[in-house]
């Protein structure tokens, strides 16, 4: 009887969905108040190898590191000015994702704008380098000032393990 095949089909399907939960937004808003329209706000897309943690030092919240969750997928909407953002190098996918090095930029954020990071990441006598930068999505320019991390680093959001 295929009727029961199918059932069985969607009921298994249900009980993934359950288990994994519902999937992380398209897009987060980082800011208060009421969504804004596309050309109220800078747009930045996430990557596999960063992740935003911080802005304005006030942490990210909403992003889900389970399985089958694509990070490149996020993106983060900003109002224009100037802000300070934390970004992490994103290690690994689902209950192995962690943390790695962090970075501070300084940017000054244009409306309608859209933006995206840039990571490079290499081996110098043994000890991995990362860097991160924040480019201009149309022309590929670099925007911002990578930073001195002050404050220090805050306590770990347990939703994100570190590489330790």
């Amino acid at each position: 009887m295929p009727y029961k095949r199918i059932i069985a089909a969607v009921l298994s399907l249900f009980v993934a969905g359950c288990t994994f939960g519902p999937p992380p937004p398209d897009t987060l808003e980082v800011y208060e108040g009421a969504k804004r329209p596309p050309s109220q706000v800078a747009r930045i897309a996430n990557s596999e190898a960063a992740v935003l943690i911080l802005v304005d030092q006030r942490p990210i919240r909403g992003i889900s590191w389970k399985p089958g969750t694509l990070r490149s997928q996020i993106t983060y909407e900003l109002l224009p000015g100037t802000h300070r953002l934390r970004i992490a190098r994103a290690i690994g996918e689902g209950s192995s994702a962690r943390r790695g090095q962090v970075c501070d930029i300084l940017v000054d954020l244009v409306p309608g704008r859209d933006y995206r990071f840039v990571t490079q990441t290499r081996t110098i006598d043994g000890k991995i380098e990362w860097e991160c930068r924040v480019a201009d999505s149309l022309t590929g320019s670099t925007v911002g000032k990578i930073v001195d991390l002050d404050p220090p680093l805050p306590k770990l959001d347990p939703t994100l393990p570190t590489s330790e």
